[in-house]
């Protein structure tokens, strides 16, 4: 069964994922059916999502599946994404590259997060950016490759992406959105179960807008704190594996330098996502207080860096990016990660991007 972007299933997983799903392979009922129909009832009869301890943080947060219930969600959803993103890279090589330096930062996750099938990957694109699902499938694009400069850098990317897995990012949002929008999604989700989804899609058409516009702010503020969070956590990771923290400040510097003079943007309070410069300097606090002490391990030979190392996987990367345009999507101009980039696609339009083109002039140098 294919779901498309239109009606209640598409909008939720565009509110969850923070991307545009046109197409997601899965069982019929996906997001309404089983844990997730049971989690909406329970949230509506209680008036607000169960609550946990998070293993990272220490904090209270919301929840509404376990995580064996995240791990089955990502399985659902992986093979639409990918698809829709491009696919994967052929090459092997550069898979297991990229798999290596995920794999390196596995052990240095906090005790409390329990083991996750992880799988760290290339995807066929030349768009700049990496998300990654519930249970542990991260995924970068060629382009977001091609824009770096070091392995730190790819680490510090990936580190991200665990740390929206980490942290059950996925798993806030949608208890948010159930505790926003129960008395609504409901009956949406009920019927959504018992009536063919072209009989509801009028229903749907009609609610979707009133839940999206209430809801709005909340979504919009709680995906920058999610942001913002994940940076530091990101962070932690490659710095514990011997990487650089700073190469998570030379990443979001590069993509605050690839924005281009002239191209406009909403204020970081109203896009979805934290400007650049914005996470640069929540980058630099952290730099100066949790890593003031960081030092390379002993024998690193440039600090932990590893260009040696990526120069030649950047180079096979970019031969296979480099006829394609690298940014088409509003996702650069709010950092790489799409977790949180829909809305702000889709207030900025289709001029969000620099036009399709040959993109030698927007490489680094």
């Amino acid at each position: 069964m294919v779901f498309t972007d239109k009606g209640l299933t598409g909008w939720v997983l565009r509110m969850v994922f923070g991307t545009s799903v046109r197409t997601v392979a899965a069982a019929p009922s996906l997001l309404f059916s089983g844990a997730l129909l049971a989690a909406l009832l329970g949230v509506a009869a209680g008036g607000c999502a169960p609550r946990v301890t998070s293993e990272v943080t220490g904090r209270s947060i919301p929840v509404i599946l376990s995580w064996e219930e995240e791990v089955e969600l990502g399985k659902q959803t992986a093979e639409g994404l990918v698809e829709q993103h491009g696919g994967l890279i052929p090459d092997t090589g550069q898979q297991a590259y990229v798999a290596a330096i995920g794999e390196r930062l596995v052990p240095h996750l906090e005790e409390g997060v329990p083991e996750l099938p992880w799988s760290f990957e290339l995807l066929d694109s030349g768009v700049i950016n990496a998300f990654s699902l519930p249970g542990g499938r991260v995924f970068v694009s060629a382009g977001l490759a091609a824009l770096l400069e070091s392995e730190a850098e790819l680490a510090g990317v990936i580190g991200h992406e665990m740390a929206h897995v980490t942290l059950r990012h996925t798993n806030q949002r949608l208890a948010k959105l159930f505790e926003r929008n129960a008395p609504v999604l409901v009956p949406a989700a009920i019927l959504s179960v018992l009536v063919p989804k072209e009989a509801i899609r009028p229903v749907v058409g009609a609610v979707v807008p009133v839940i999206e516009i209430g809801g709005s702010q909340l979504s919009l503020r709680f995906g920058r704190e999610q942001e913002l969070e994940a940076d530091a956590i990101g962070a932690r990771y490659i710095a514990r594996a011997g990487y650089p923290p700073a190469a998570q400040r030379v990443v979001l510097q590069r993509l605050g330098a690839g924005e281009g003079a002239g191209r406009s943007r909403p204020p970081a309070f109203l896009s979805t996502h934290p400007a650049p410069e914005a996470r640069v300097r929540a980058m630099d606090r952290l730099l100066e207080t949790d890593f003031s002490e960081w030092a390379p391990r002993s024998g690193s030979g440039d600090g932990g860096w590893g260009f040696d190392r990526y120069r030649p996987f950047r180079r096979r990367v970019l031969e296979s990016v480099l006829d394609e345009a690298l940014v088409d999507e509003p996702v650069a101009r709010f950092g790489w990660c799409a977790h949180c980039v829909a809305l702000a696609g889709r207030s900025a339009g289709p001029s969000a991007g620099p036009s399709a083109g040959n993109t030698r002039s927007q490489l680094p140098r």
